[in-house]
């Protein structure tokens, strides 16, 4: 993997991380995920489960600590896209951010709308070719 730091495994580091999330544990989580993404930054999945490992935790905690949490989830979705623009599922976790969450904290319904153009044009591709 790319700019993957030696004698750190990043993908046992995912793999305990995501039973974490499936446990609702995300602060557990949010900790591997952080490692990964330290060792291994050009990762997608990596950055994509520790956006939505924050987004979780961020309806658990105070308001401040959940402002501080939405921007950081924001900041890895964005980058999991970078990394892996026609991903649906990153994609649709950006789109429900920017549709959701306030504008002060990065909400922004016209990309989110752009977005959401964006998975419809990927999904009828995809239906195209899995038609030939």
């Amino acid at each position: 993997m790319a700019n993957e730091t030696p004698g750190i495994d990043t993908e046992s580091l995912y793999l305990s991380a995501l039973k974490h999330y499936e446990n609702k544990n995300y602060i557990e989580a949010i900790k591997q995920l952080e490692i990964a993404v330290a060792h291994a930054p050009d990762v997608a999945k990596y950055n994509h489960i520790l956006a939505v490992s924050y987004g979780r935790e961020a309806e658990n905690v105070n308001w401040f600590k959940a402002m501080d949490y939405a921007k950081k989830t924001l900041k890895y979705l964005e980058i999991a896209n970078n990394l892996d623009p026609n991903n649906l599922e990153i994609l649709d976790d950006l789109m429900d951010f920017y549709h959701e969450a306030p504008g002060f904290l990065g909400g922004n319904i016209k990309k989110g709308d752009e977005i959401e153009a964006l998975i419809e044009k990927i999904t009828l591709e995809n239906q195209e070719k899995d038609k030939n």
